[in-house]
């Protein structure tokens, strides 16, 4: 079994390891099915999408949402914040 990529470089992000781990599996059955397979995750990855070889938590979820969208989720946070304040200095 290869040496797990994040062992050499902790910044490289765990889905990307999980496709090189996917990808180098000693089992035949373990890894893509075809180029075209490992190139769909790939371009999943590079474009902000879950990767079929690694199942994210609710957290790296939100996390990979957040990162993806944060201009338009820091404009609603703004939004909701002006009216809340809104609410307590008029009164309404």
């Amino acid at each position: 079994m290869p040496e797990r990529p994040r062992r050499l470089n902790r910044e490289l992000a765990r889905p990307l390891e999980a496709v090189c781990l996917k990808a180098l599996a000693a089992e035949p059955g373990a890894r893509y099915a075809s180029v075209d397979a490992l190139g769909s995750d790939v371009s999943r990855f590079l474009a902000g999408l879950p990767v079929e070889a690694y199942p994210e938590g609710p957290l790296e979820r939100a996390r990979r949402i957040v990162s993806r969208y944060h201009t338009p989720i820091a404009l609603v946070l703004a939004y909701l914040l002006m009216r809340v304040l809104l609410l307590v200095f008029t009164g309404r």
